[in-house]
């Protein structure tokens, strides 16, 4: 009957010896039975478990104490090859003969104690990563403030995964988390601790980091220690990483507030390292982001953060209330002097700011999802505006808006420009979709999808900020442009500058090869205007000509008589 059984069950005598046992002790620890009858049954316990158990035992059979007896319990056995393993022990006790005898009935209960470990991981631990999540980092953080030794904080977000996903797919996107995860270790000690609080989004903790040069020089390190190219599958990524730091106590006395703190930092060095040189940006235009960095929070970035947050919830009544505007800048031939295409630029009116620029609100529209919402509006109007022009018969050119790469990226923009075209009844010739050079060059299959779906449908797509970029022959051809847009930074220093006239003759001789107008942008000047005359550009853009302004202006200026052939408008 006991060796019918699957735990393993035991005889000892008051001394511990063992006096009888089933089959499953022999296979649970891995004797042979002479091996086991007669001896001290300490041999199946681990240290220091042997040298306390006779104690116990002699201890309990001269007062009756009892500690074990008929208490159920975990503990740990081992096995003949020397291996530890959890049991668990049920302890009773009889008399036979006069004479006292104790049983043991254990099992192995690895496989419990393995998923309860696995449980208590999953619930403490980022399933991907192996790293802390955000509430176990936060109590972890906690516990830190509570020993009041300094400590930082590093907020380390990695730059364009979005791109990785869109590119290559989820799966590269998880791979890529999971070793920049073991690369951002690789750069902590011991003791420090790294989470996961979003989606590319990592927390550490340096406990005993006594300075802020101490707390750079580990961000630095996990900077290089991630930076080097990744091959994964058939993808090669070069991670990238902003990190913003908070330290403790300067910057706060609790998890929420030092992380909070060094997400602000993290965002500022992000958004600072975007280079946007575009003035007069409507909705859309994005730049590359600069090699990552650090910055270490100071109490400023509050400020503007209260500031940011105050300006979001204007914002967001703006766009519910439609209180936007577009302004218009022409485009104009350089031989006729005759507006050939308009350009529509997304201004914000606020009751308490006065005009706000697109680039004052629109990093922070991004970043709070408000871009779907504004591109929609932009486009909506800038057709209905367009249409005016042509049915009053006062303009009749094409109107161009900027995209976003979220919008290029987006399921619903073909219906969606679909949807506008038909409800104002503008030929889809008549608009232009503006993308810039860098989302040129990093389009994903999705965005080269729609872009396609575009052209094919007759909408014009043009490429903004030519030469700021590094766009290739191949990917004019495959995206196919009916326009490029010189970017202004070559217009500027001209006809002095001999790079710059370099520079923009031999991209109107490319461009005349390619047979694809080519607009400058940024022309101010009679010298500048000449110079591209000479040189054969068809068409121009700039303040010489007429600024940005409101649909109500343009039409003022449009219908006034000219008294002399150029420019043609000079509204300011």
């Amino acid at each position: 009957m006991l060796d019918a059984s699957i735990d393993s069950i035991m005889v000892i005598d008051e001394y511990g010896i063992i006096q009888a046992f089933n089959r499953a002790v022999l296979t649970g620890f891995g004797y042979e039975g002479h091996e086991l009858l007669g001896r001290n049954v300490s041999m199946l316990m681990p240290d220091p478990h042997v040298s306390r158990h006779d104690t116990y035992l002699e201890n309990y059979v001269h007062t009756g104490e009892r500690k074990i007896i008929g208490i159920g319990r975990e503990v740990t056995g081992r096995r003949k090859d020397g291996s530890i393993f959890p049991l668990h022990l049920s302890v009773g006790e009889f008399q036979s003969s006069g004479r006292r005898y104790f049983f043991g009935i254990c099992h192995d209960i690895t496989e419990r104690v393995e998923l309860n470990h696995r449980i208590v991981h999953m619930a403490s631990h980022d399933a991907l990563t192996g790293c802390l999540n955000r509430h176990q980092l936060v109590a972890r953080i906690n516990q830190a403030v509570a020993t009041g030794q300094p400590f930082a904080v590093l907020f380390i977000d990695l730059n364009e995964f979005k791109a990785v996903n869109d590119n290559y797919g989820h799966r590269i996107g998880d791979r890529l988390l999971e070793m920049a995860a073991q690369r951002l270790r690789s750069a902590l000690r011991k003791d420090d601790l790294l989470g996961r609080v979003g989606g590319d989004e990592f927390v550490a903790c340096l406990t005993s980091i006594a300075s802020a040069d101490a707390a750079l020089d580990t961000a630095q390190r996990m900077i290089r220690h991630l930076g080097e190219p990744l091959q994964i599958e058939d993808a090669t990524v070069v991670p990238r990483a902003s990190v913003g730091v908070s330290l403790f106590p300067e910057h706060g006395d609790n998890a929420d507030d030092l992380i909070n703190q060094a997400d602000l930092a993290m965002y500022h060095v992000k958004t600072a390292s975007r280079e946007d040189d575009h003035e007069q940006a409507g909705v859309g235009h994005e730049t590359a982001a600069a090699p990552a960095h650090v910055y270490i929070f100071d109490r400023t970035l509050r400020e503007r953060s209260l500031r940011q947050h105050s300006l979001l919830a204007r914002l967001r009544r703006a766009v519910a209330d439609g209180a936007l505007e577009l302004h218009y800048q022409p485009q104009f031939d350089l031989r006729t002097l005759r507006p050939c295409g308009l350009e529509a630029l997304l201004r914000w009116r606020d009751g308490e700011h006065g005009l706000i620029m697109p680039g004052d609100f629109l990093p922070l529209a991004r970043r709070h999802g408000l871009m779907t919402s504004l591109s929609a509006w932009v486009l909506r109007q800038a057709c209905h505006d367009n249409m005016q022009l042509i049915q009053a018969g006062v303009l009749d050119v094409p109107v161009a808006v900027n995209v976003g790469a979220q919008s290029i990226n987006d399921r619903g923009f073909i219906p969606m420009v679909r949807r506008t075209l038909q409800e104002f009844g503008m030929a889809p010739d008549q608009l232009e979709l503006e993308i810039t050079e860098d989302m040129a060059v990093d389009f994903t299959a999705r965005a080269l999808h729609n872009a396609t779906a575009l052209v094919d449908m007759g909408v014009h797509l043009v490429m903004d900020d030519y030469g700021a970029g590094f766009s290739s022959l191949k990917q004019l051809k495959k995206l196919r442009f009916s326009k490029l847009k010189l970017d202004r930074s070559f217009i500027a220093a001209l006809p002095d500058s001999l790079e710059d006239q370099s520079i923009v003759r031999t991209t109107l001789t490319m461009a005349h090869e390619m047979m694809i107008p080519l607009v400058a942008e940024g022309v101010e000047t009679e010298e500048q205007l000449a110079y591209l005359r000479e040189h054969g550009c068809e068409m121009g853009q700039g303040y010489w000509y007429a600024r940005p302004m409101p649909l109500e202006h343009l039409v003022e200026q449009l219908r006034a008589p000219r008294s002399v052939p150029e420019p043609a408008l000079t509204v300011s």
